[in-house]
């Protein structure tokens, strides 16, 4: 077991939370040398203390990795990591995740404070450049946010920047400032949106999106 901490400054939600520490390592088990296999992320537990969980299999192991979060007192997050595997000779997938699951039923995550300390560990990696910034800046009105989305297409990842007041954000959305910029980020964007540079280009008047490896 590990804890992972979220201060209130952060702004996000449990699940989010969840969302942010699995981009980070998810890709990790997947560029590994061991040619591991991931299972894909399941959701368990409820609105008070969510739980997303998935099965890495590799030279005949299988190991169970989940994400409990729950809202600290203080308004900050606090994330419970567990890996489980079953040293048992001949244990199955369906073995390590029934005891597994059986873990996670008994596993309650305090909602003592997290502190300001915290911080955010693992949030998503986005850039502006400076013509970005300034022109988003000049557009932006008060209390509204940056609204990004991807989605994949036949020729690639297609992204998408409005700018929206706040009733027109999604309340899952993943929130983040960037150059004091309010920026929300489509949940099933973020993994795609991590590592994303926005230029904007005046003789085209437009948004440009590059994109680059993120570094864990």
């Amino acid at each position: 077991l590990q804890e992972i901490l979220f201060s209130a400054s952060t702004g996000v939600q449990p699940l989010q939370a969840i969302d942010r520490v699995l981009l980070r390592v998810r890709p990790q088990l997947a560029g590994s040398d061991t040619h591991a296999q991931l299972g894909p992320v399941r959701t368990a537990g409820d609105a008070a203390q969510p739980v997303q969980f998935f099965l890495v299999t590799a030279a005949g192991k299988a190991v169970f990795h989940a994400l409990a979060g729950r809202r600290a007192s203080d308004g900050g997050v606090r994330l419970v990591s567990l890996t489980y595997e079953d040293a048992a000779p001949g244990a199955s997938e369906a073995c390590v995740e029934k005891s597994a699951l059986e873990l996670l039923r008994r596993l309650v995550v305090l909602a003592a404070p997290v502190g300001p300390g915290a911080g955010d560990p693992v949030a998503p990696t986005l850039r502006f450049s400076q013509a970005a910034a300034a022109e988003i800046k000049r557009q932006l009105q008060p209390g509204d946010s940056v609204w990004i989305q991807a989605a994949r297409s036949p020729s690639g990842m297609d992204y998408q920047l409005e700018l929206r007041p706040p009733g027109d954000v999604a309340q899952d959305a993943d929130r983040l400032a960037v150059d004091g910029i309010s920026v929300a980020i489509d949940r099933a964007s973020v993994v795609a949106v991590d590592g994303v540079t926005i230029d904007f280009l005046a003789s085209a008047k437009g948004f440009v999106f590059h994109k680059q490896d993120s570094k864990p």
